[in-house]
């Protein structure tokens, strides 16, 4: 099962299945945390960064300059013509270079002008509208990964005193057990606790990787080196 595991995890990074994977040991201190700081500027962080409010807010842009034109469909327009003119002067023809000014008044258009103008006001609001609604998003996004992180940071703190505690126990029963005082039970018992707290230091461990991924994809980077940088705080390895 495990070696099956391995070659799906190479299968994935896109190598052979066979290929061996170094994997690095279980981490014996507390992760760092470094990803702790202002929630309220890894949130403005955020919103200069995550690529669906930079598209809200070029759509957004690209709707008021519809408005612009709108308006500007209503009003004269002035343009410049130039160009050479041939003339017939009885049998012969002559050519000349002519320079003019053209105005172009719209005098009455069926307030399409009017329809047009408002039409692309409407659709300016409800950009405006989704614009907001993504930055509301991206900073829910955000709050809930940070939170999740959090708590992911305390049980991975809280799963190393177990399993510090567990490992005590089964060295105290087993030294019990060689030295006659102790029975056999109660080294598999601890033995037991200690597999116990060794899964739990693993899942935690995996949660916590998880819960940094996920709030480096809410901030809009899923490079764990800037998110330690958006922190403010050194880059260090967990």
């Amino acid at each position: 099962m495990q070696r099956n595991t391995l070659g799906r995890l190479a299968n994935v990074m896109g190598l052979d299945a066979n290929q061996p994977l170094p994997l690095d040991d279980i981490p014996a201190a507390s992760p760092d945390a470094s990803f702790e700081g202002d929630v309220a500027v890894l949130i403005a962080e955020a919103r200069e960064r995550r690529p669906d409010l930079q598209a809200a807010e070029a759509e957004l842009k690209a709707a008021q300059s519809g408005v612009d034109y709108a308006r500007a469909a209503g009003l004269p327009t002035l343009s410049l013509s130039a160009g050479p003119k041939w003339e017939d002067l009885g049998g012969a023809s002559a050519n000349s270079n002519s320079i003019g000014l053209v105005v172009n008044l719209p005098l009455f258009s069926g307030f399409n002008t009017t329809y047009s103008v408002r039409a692309a006001e409407a659709r300016t609001e409800v950009q405006a509208a989704r614009r907001d609604s993504v930055r509301q998003q991206v900073a829910l996004d955000v709050w809930e990964a940070y939170q999740n992180l959090t708590t992911a940071t305390q049980t991975i703190r809280t799963s190393a005193d177990l399993l510090a505690s567990a490992e005590q126990s089964e060295r105290v029963a087993l030294g019990r057990y060689k030295a006659g005082v102790g029975n056999i039970l109660d080294v598999l018992n601890a033995q037991s606790a200690l597999a116990n707290a060794r899964l739990q230091r693993i899942q935690a461990a995996l949660e916590w990787y998880v819960s940094r991924a996920a709030l480096a994809r809410a901030i809009g980077t899923l490079d764990s080196r800037l998110l330690a940088l958006s922190a403010g705080q050194k880059v260090r390895k967990p």
